[in-house]
């Protein structure tokens, strides 16, 4: 029985997608159907994708943000959960799935996070263990943001804005939280997001969407300013002034 829909946003993926593909390959857990949206790939993003075979269909081909396309898939969903993954990025346990599910089954919960971890490269990764409280999300940004797994019905709020260019995960899981929907984590699942990609790339960009973002949902302004100055300047540090000084890239 098919009871989560992965929705995978793609575009001119070929140099990691292997990867990642590999990665979901190896779940113990198959009752999934990935729901593809791609942004009109002119590489061989599709037919590598194609070649493993897996329980999918292509929603778009072209879409004018990967917001547009994860709501195409959104709005065709019919399993009981869904996820939405990175095509450059890897699933670090073979019972990931699974294991989400089961918390998902077994608790009261709504959304079920995993830890996160940075992808340098596919030899060297870091686990940046995430031990603070939900309730840092009505003033800050939670990770991962995307990776989670949900209920459907949690769709009933509505879909991703389009409004943003990053921070758009953050924008629906916060509206999320703060209608009382629950969130849990098992720390004993990782997913790696790789260096270098949109999230690293518009940084400074993210941060102040979500400072916009929080205080619109009427967040502390204080602790909002203080969230965004110091993750500014810790972006800055480490994959700005790094870079450019020593060609040093984090």
């Amino acid at each position: 029985m098919i009871e989560l829909t992965i929705v995978l946003p793609t575009k001119n993926s070929e140099k990691y997608i292997v990867y990642f593909l590999d990665s979901l390959k190896k779940q113990d857990y198959n009752d999934y159907i990935i729901y593809l949206a791609d942004g009109d790939s002119t590489d061989k993003t599709l037919s590598i994708f194609e070649s493993y075979n897996f329980n999918y269909k292509i929603i778009s081909k072209s879409d004018d943000s990967a917001e547009e396309g994860i709501n195409k898939c959104l709005k065709k969903i019919e399993t009981k959960y869904f996820c939405i993954l990175n095509s450059d990025d890897y699933i670090g346990e073979t019972n990931y799935l699974s294991g989400l599910i089961s918390l998902l089954k077994n608790t009261d919960s709504d959304v079920v996070f995993p830890n996160f971890g940075s992808l340098i490269s596919e030899t060297k990764k870091k686990i940046l263990d995430q031990s603070y409280s939900f309730n840092r999300m009505l003033y800050n940004n939670i990770v991962p943001d995307i990776a989670w797994i949900a209920k459907t019905e949690v769709l009933k709020e509505g879909l991703y804005s389009t409004d943003y260019k990053v921070a758009t995960s953050y924008h629906f899981l916060l509206r999320l939280y703060k209608k009382n929907y629950k969130f849990k984590r098992d720390k004993n699942f990782n997913y790696y997001f790789r260096m270098g990609g949109q999230s690293y790339k518009y940084g400074y960009l993210g941060y102040r969407e979500c400072r916009d973002i929080a205080i619109s949902y009427g967040a502390d302004k204080y602790r909002v300013y203080k969230a965004f100055f110091i993750n500014a300047l810790k972006f800055i540090i480490k994959y700005k002034l790094l870079n450019l000084l020593f060609g040093i890239k984090r």
